[in-house]
């Protein structure tokens, strides 16, 4: 038979699980944790074991009550009939017991079921858990390397500031000296091609002085020559009609021809001569000024070299000084 103690409640009791403490895990997030655990496992126990009593106590009326049935028996009848009743009792109470088992066996089993998923979750809880301090030792890792990177990049954005304070200073010095020099340079060209040009003025003017001066001297003699033949013509005409017949006095004209044709020719040399003179001078002045534009040209070629070489180091200067931003950003 079964006791009505064993009935009111299973005999089951609530497993302890072991707390599995990780290594970098702090005593107090580790009583946190299992706290709630166990007051889960309590909280479960609790409803099972309710769940329990309810379903012992809804068996008891079967144990305990009274038969519905009076049957009204006779005297001699008596021990048959009670002995049909008891053995009516023990296969209640025996199909009530089976019952009870096999409840009990459920509940059991979904208990050591329930009791295994809370291991796993449990076991779960510690994994994450040591996956997180894994995690926080590899940030913490990862903070040095950045820590330590950090530090790098600040001693090289030290020394870039430095190099591009040292070519700042090296830029205006160059760029001071290049237009100093190009000042200078500048100055000397233009007063060397004014002092050129001032000799080849002045050399210029007495040539044509010069050449004016023969020109009115040739045309002075010419006129005068001119002056002479025509006094000397009008002497001998008067001396020839005087004196010589017709025949002489035209071969006397032809000679004059002769004379006059040889004068124009001379003087269309003079006149040829005067304009070689004119366009030799007028080629040394062309080849004078393309001379002088020549220097110019050149000294401006080397103005805008020197120019495109100061705008170089202005452009290093300013990468240097983007590359610093970048690395101050960093």
């Amino acid at each position: 038979l079964i006791s009505d103690k064993s009935l009111s409640s299973p005999s089951y009791q609530t497993p302890e699980v072991a707390p599995q403490q990780s290594a970098g895990v702090t005593d107090a997030a580790l009583t946190t944790v299992f706290k709630s655990d166990v007051m889960l496992l309590q909280l479960k126990f609790e409803k099972l074991e309710r769940l329990w009593g309810t379903s012992a106590k809804s068996y008891e009326p079967h144990v305990n009550a009274p038969p519905e049935v009076v049957v009204s028996i006779e005297p001699h009848g008596k021990e048959e009939a009670l002995r049909a009743h008891i053995q009516q009792l023990q296969c209640e109470l025996a199909h009530t017991a089976t019952d009870l088992q096999t409840k009990h066996r459920v509940a059991e089993n979904r208990w050591h079921r329930e009791l295994e998923v809370l291991k796993h979750e449990c076991a779960a809880l510690n994994n994450t858990i040591m996956g997180l301090h894994e995690e926080v030792d590899v940030t913490k890792r990862a903070l040095r390397h950045t820590t330590q990177e950090l530090e790098t990049a600040s001693l090289k954005l030290e020394l870039l500031q430095h190099e591009c304070q040292r070519h700042d200073t090296t830029m205006k010095t160059l760029v001071g000296e290049n237009e100093e020099m190009v000042n200078q340079t500048r100055w000397e060209v233009i007063e060397q091609l004014r002092a050129q040009l001032d000799e080849w003025t002045v050399h210029r003017g007495m040539k044509e002085m010069a050449l004016q001066q023969s020109i009115t001297s040739l045309n002075q003699e010419i006129a005068c020559h001119l002056d002479c033949i025509d006094q000397l013509q009008k002497d001998k005409r008067a001396l020839v009609q005087s004196q010589c017949n017709d025949s002489e006095v035209q071969a006397i004209d032809s000679y004059e021809e002769v004379v006059k044709q040889e004068i124009h020719v001379m003087k269309r040399a003079f006149e040829l001569k005067a304009r070689l003179a004119t366009e030799q001078m007028d080629t040394q002045d062309r080849a004078h000024f393309k001379q002088v534009q020549e220097l110019l040209r050149k000294h401006k070629d080397e103005r805008m070299a020197d120019q495109l070489q100061a705008k170089k180091l202005a452009h290093e200067c300013r990468t240097l000084q983007e590359k610093c931003k970048l690395l101050e950003a960093m």
